[in-house]
């Protein structure tokens, strides 16, 4: 054989070279695009989650948020790594699919047979029924194909009876038999093959027969003989070396990654940790655990059509035959065998794979022909709209698809009128639909104009003067929602309102007719409606006292359940209303305290506590419980966020409970300035200063010496006063006569013993007096030493925020006030806490200096002048601002001082709004 050309075998060298270099740029950059997606899904759902890509050519995983911690429960101790377990839940049914077909393939089964032909051997032999004792003669009529194309008719197993058993045996696995046995319904729902069901019962079934087929002549019969990794061909089992199938025990067993349930409404299960329950999971329906990167590979080499290792391109077809009768109000055919129709989930014509949803796990991966690749994704986190794995997809295919294409990335949103299944839509689409649909508002269902109308809510960041907006959609919409309100759901409603909040287009009658329908539904809302209703109409300042008591009376006995975004948004749209009710806001502000909240939803709080006076001693402890931890990561926090935070604990240390008037919240503009809010309010504060300072002084009620004293808690002081008095007044007058008497025997001149006995009159005063002073310096003093604005402070958060006397004697009176401010022990959290907070937001503003605008620096150099002692504060240069800033920050305690400035918090300026992400608007 002739050699090649050492030419030709450089150009060779240097092409595969080149190649190399050009897959692993492209590698990485797709790679920095997918973690983008990855982070910004773990913020909006906190939750863990892990991610892969596959093709031919490139292949990568990314992770991201904690494994022990997600929907604000756990302890963020354990980062995501991209090699860890997940538990799949149903994606094990595209394993189980395949496996069938292979039997389909090698002559064994039939998919016309009926099911009672393979699945009675091996209930004979291990309880000696058969399917037909359980179903009766109806079950004859199901086939192979039904099973696995869910058109069965057989009723499912997973709801409440099946999970209340779970969860009173947590760790009990649950096999086959015993489910069919208690768990599912003797009869059919529909005639077998006319009506596609989801149903997890269908695929256990299809595990029992594997079973018999797998089933050894040698050995006994046992469900748990059936290998399921068999489904892989041997030549590529070593490829998935982080797979596992549980037959018995808990998740913990398996994987490090705790799984965190939302309240489970059918079984009233509340939100926990469920890694202790069992993994089992209905076996072949749901007891697949591994690896992102092996579930990616697995459905690529199901799937490809170029080089299939699993199954032939004609078993292939059966996976994606989506001809099956559909189910529900959407006309698409979902489900093959063993397969999703997921091209909703990334708005391309083709697209398949599997969802997974069990305890505490939600997944989805997904194959996209077109392109010839795998998107995948799993979460530790379970919610009730199961929207995170499609949400992640959507984002994430159509970034990684503008890297690939060198084109601008689109912006995407998943909208989802129902559970998990909805739309992934992108500009310029998003825009082409307001145009006509603005025409068709009546013809619309209640799910589609409330959807329609979330989706451009979603999306308004990007609309541009010239492609017209969604404006005249909106105004249609408020036009026809009043006149049909009983056919629309409270899910619909709320979503509506939220729509019309996030869009920032206020319809006044719209939300009050909204709110009057809405108030006799708020017992069934969810925490995630009640806080999108309290933000919407918190955001438009639509004033609506009567759904805000029904809703403030729901939330307090769901309080626990919140999530950290819920329930900051809570929290400030009941604030940004006005609306005020003292128990709720109690039982919010100590509900705050026990979630782990971003620097966002901190502020959202702290600016909510105290946008009025602080009425309970609960919320000033839980605005203090709150400053440790914004100081922790006041490197996070932006501008705005950083003086919401400082004019929030100003306001806590000295004004709390006090008696003054409340501003008046503005109109809301089309216009949206939110970022630049608080500093504005935080400028306008210092410029209300001097002109207050007067007013206060002539306003201080001066108290006499006399009052003082009498006051019980002085009683000790008085008996001293009153002894050293008794002897000034008597001692003198003693001595006088006392010395003239005792010199009468040696100074023989009356006049001149007189004024000896004067002379040591005065003397015995001016002891006295000395007496009087060496017992005061003499005199000990508590221990802990705590400043004036310490006492200050403690005096106000203890009595006047509770707006009531606590008596020494009476100690407990108060419960919050004995428990929480007790526990915390104000003085010394004030020290650390607050003190702390301020020096690093000094030391913050002298880093930042150079993006401060004019006005803020005129605010910070007011609030620096004071303790400093400087005049002309208003005229500091940024090189002097930020030196006094420096030394507040590592002085200490004159960082106390400034908050003596802040005397008129909130005031004058009536064009402070601060304005937070809601939550996701709920979906119907």
């Amino acid at each position: 054989m002739a050699r090649m050309p050492r030419v030709l075998r450089a150009l060779l060298f240097s092409y595969v070279a080149l190649q190399s270099v050009c897959n692993a740029e492209l590698q990485d950059e797709l790679k920095a695009a997918m973690e983008r997606v990855a982070d910004q899904m773990r913020d909006k759902y906190d939750m863990g989650l892990a991610a892969a890509f596959y093709s031919p050519k490139l292949n990568f995983t990314v992770a991201s948020g904690y494994t022990d911690a997600g929907l604000g429960m756990g302890n963020k101790t354990r980062l995501a790594q991209v090699d860890d377990l997940y538990v799949w839940g149903s994606t094990t049914k595209m394993i189980t699919a395949p496996a069938v077909l292979q039997l389909v393939e090698q002559g064994k089964v039939n998919l016309t047979d009926p099911i009672a032909l393979h699945i009675d051997p091996i209930l004979i032999a291990l309880n000696g029924t058969r399917l037909e004792d359980h179903f009766g003669s109806p079950i004859h009529g199901v086939q192979i194909q039904h099973l696995l194309h869910m058109t069965s008719g057989i009723q499912d197993y997973d709801g409440e009876a099946f999970s209340r058993a779970q969860f009173a045996n947590r760790s009990k696995a649950f096999g086959p038999i015993e489910i069919i046995g208690k768990f599912v319904s003797p009869t059919l729902q529909s005639v077998p093959g006319q009506q596609q069901m989801y149903c997890s019962t269908n695929y256990i079934l299809l595990g029992l027969v594997l079973a018999t087929h797998y089933h050894q002549p040698d050995s006994s019969w046992a469900w748990q003989n059936y290998d399921q990794a068999s489904v892989v061909p041997k030549a590529l089992q070593k490829v998935f070396k982080n797979s596992k199938f549980v037959m018995s025990g808990p998740c913990s067993q398996y994987t490090p990654v705790h799984g965190f349930m939302e309240f489970y409404p059918s079984a009233q299960l509340p939100k926990q940790d469920v890694w202790d329950v069992s993994c089992l999971g209905g076996w072949t329906a749901g007891n697949y655990v591994g690896s992102v990167a092996d579930v990616a590979r697995f459905t690529y080499e199901l799937y490809n059509k170029k080089k299939s290792s699993i199954l032939s391109s004609a078993s292939q077809a059966l996976l994606t035959n989506f001809s099956a009768p559909h189910m529900g109000p959407f006309p698409m055919k979902f489900y093959g065998m063993g397969t999703f129709n997921l091209a909703w989930s990334v708005g391309t014509s083709d697209a398949y794979g599997h969802v997974g949803d069990t305890y505490g796990y939600q997944s989805q991966t997904t194959y996209i022909p077109e392109d010839d690749f795998v998107i995948t994704v799993a979460t530790n986190v379970e919610t009730t709209k199961q929207a995170q794995p499609a949400d992640f997809t959507c984002l994430a295919y159509h970034e990684l698809k503008a890297v690939l294409t060198g084109r601008p990335k689109p912006h995407c949103a998943m909208v989802i009128p129902q559970r998990f299944i909805g739309k992934c839509v992108c500009m310029p689409e998003i825009v082409a639909i307001a145009v006509p649909a603005q025409g068709q508002v009546d013809t619309f269902k209640p799910f589609e104009l409330s959807t329609i109308l979330w989706c451009h809510a979603q999306n308004r960041y990007f609309e541009t003067a010239d492609c017209g907006g969604a404006q005249p959609l909106f105004k249609a919409a408020a036009g026809t929602v009043p006149r049909l309100l009983e056919d629309f759901t409270l899910r619909c409603l709320v979503t509506i309102a939220w729509s019309f909040a996030a869009y920032r287009h206020k319809e006044e009658h719209l939300f009050q007719a909204i709110g009057d329908h809405l108030i006799s539904q708020v017992h069934t809302a969810n925490c995630g409606e009640l806080a999108n209703i309290a933000w919407a109409y918190g955001l438009l300042q639509i004033h609506h006292e009567r759904l805000f008591q029904e809703v403030a009376r729901r939330a307090n006995v769901r309080l626990q359940d919140f999530k950290q975004q819920e329930i900051a948004s809570i929290i400030w749209g009941f604030a940004a209303s006005d609306i005020l009710p003292a128990a709720f806001f109690s039982n919010a502000a100590l509900a705050a305290q026990r979630l782990a909240l971003t620097p966002q939803q901190t502020t959202n709080i702290l600016w909510a506590l105290t946008r009025r006076r602080c009425k309970q001693s609960s919320v000033a402890t839980t605005v203090l419980a709150l400053l440790p931890p914004a100081t922790k990561q006041i490197e996070r926090f932006n501008m705005p966020e950083i003086a919401i935070c400082s004019m929030a604990a100003a306001k806590t240390l000295l004004f709390v409970g006090m008696d003054s008037p409340s501003p008046e919240l503005p109109t809301i503009n089309q216009t949206e300035s939110a970022p630049e809010s608080a500093t504005e309010e935080a400028s306008a504060n210092v410029e209300s200063l001097n002109s207050s300072t007067a007013a206060d002084k002539a306003n201080v009620k001066t108290t006499t010496l006399l009052q003082a004293l009498g006051d019980q808690s002085n009683r000790d002081v008085a008996k001293q006063f009153a002894g050293f008095s008794s002897a000034l007044a008597l001692l003198p007058v003693i001595g006088l006569f006392l010395t003239e008497y005792l010199l009468r025997g040696f100074v023989s001149d009356s006049n001149s013993r007189w004024m000896y006995s004067a002379f040591a009159a005065v003397i015995l005063v001016n002891v006295v007096l000395v007496a009087f002073v060496v017992h005061c310096f003499a005199e000990g003093f508590p221990d802990q030493k705590m400043s004036e604005v310490d006492t200050k402070a403690e005096k106000e958060i203890g009595g006047a925020c509770t707006e009531r006397k606590i008596e020494e004697e009476e100690p407990k009176k108060d419960k919050v006030f004995s428990v929480d401010l007790g526990t915390l022990q104000p003085p010394a959290l004030l020290e650390g806490a607050c003190q702390g907070m301020f020096r690093a937001l000094f030391a913050e503003a002298a880093r930042r200096m150079d993006s401060f605008k004019p006005r803020e620096m005129q605010s910070l150099s007011v609030l620096c002048a004071q303790p400093l002692g400087l005049e002309n504060a208003g005229d500091m240069s940024a090189g002097d601002l930020r030196s006094c800033c420096f030394a507040l920050a590592t002085t200490g305690s004159p960082a106390h001082q400034p908050l003596s400035l802040l005397d008129e918090l909130l005031e004058e300026d009536q064009d402070l709004f601060w304005d937070p992400d809601p939550v996701e608007a709920a979906n119907q």
